[in-house]
């Protein structure tokens, strides 16, 4: 049996954090839609806007990690397949998370949960799952990377073993003043 390739683990570990992900983001909308409903009363309030922000959140990163996941499946070629989207979207989804974070902190703060009331367990959990979801988008950012990184070391063996230096343009300038 043939060990997977850097690029083929990379691809695999990027499903399993888009697949976290999506869980975590179900488990946060859930959450935020509960203290939504529980917090009806403030409407207009900042809490509620807040919270209507990561439900937002919650709601682009399921949609967009499904596309991805299916797409890593299911597309080996072409804009999907490519890494480049892939961490364009890894690095606008953390920022999404990451302003999500700051805002339910400040959020929590103004409401004294910092002393410990008994309705600031599920605000710390909705805090807690922003900031793990914005630190998955990092890591998958890293991931992307590192896939990019890999993919090229492997086009860059396979030129070095075969000698087909064709789709490299630093070796035409080469041949074009060899035939001078």
């Amino acid at each position: 049996m043939q060990m997977p390739t850097a690029s083929q683990r990379a691809k695999y570990i990027e499903i399993f954090i888009l697949t976290l992900a999506t869980i975590f983001a179900s488990i946060e909308l859930g959450l935020c839609i509960h203290e939504r409903i529980n917090i009806n009363d403030l409407a207009g309030s900042s809490a509620t806007e807040r919270l209507d922000y990561i439900i937002f959140c919650s709601g682009w990163t399921i949609i967009f990690c499904i596309v991805w996941i299916l797409a890593a499946l299911m597309v080996n070629s072409g804009i999907l397949a490519s890494p480049t989207p892939h961490i364009v979207y890894f690095v606008f989804t953390a920022v999404l998370w990451l302003a999500a974070g700051f805002l339910w902190r400040d959020e929590t703060k103004d409401n004294g949960c910092d002393f410990g009331h008994d309705m600031c367990g599920t605000n710390k959990t909705i805090q807690g799952i922003t900031w793990m979801q914005a630190l998955k988008h990092v890591i998958g950012t890293i991931t992307t990377l590192r896939k990019m990184q890999s993919d090229t070391k492997a086009k860059s063996d396979a030129v070095k073993m075969t000698g087909d230096y064709s789709d490299d343009t630093r070796y035409d300038t080469v041949y074009l003043t060899d035939r001078v």
